[in-house]
């Protein structure tokens, strides 16, 4: 049995990831805000993304986005928040 681990492309896994998408991640993950780009999630994407973990690295970005906009949430207070949201439920 041996120790090393081998990383087998997405395609050939069977993931159905193009290397367009992943191209696409890639982007994205460098074209974040300058002042966000010390965010731990983004800083995870970018990890895992180099050992394949496409799956993972979508789901930390994703995170990074919900994680800034709790924080421009919080930053602009609930108060005005709350207030956006019940005009946006009278509109439907």
């Amino acid at each position: 049995m041996s120790d090393s681990v081998e990383i087998v492309p997405a395609q050939e896994r069977g993931l159905g990831i193009t290397h367009d998408e992943i191209e696409y991640i890639k982007k994205a993950l460098n074209s974040v805000r300058d002042e966000f780009m010390d965010n731990p999630y983004i800083d995870e994407a970018r990890r895992v993304l180099t050992v394949h973990g496409y799956r993972s690295a979508i789901g930390s970005y994703w995170n990074a986005v919900i994680d800034d906009l709790r924080n421009k949430v919080l930053h602009r207070g609930l108060d005005l928040f709350n207030k956006e949201m019940q005009a946006a439920s009278r509109g439907k």
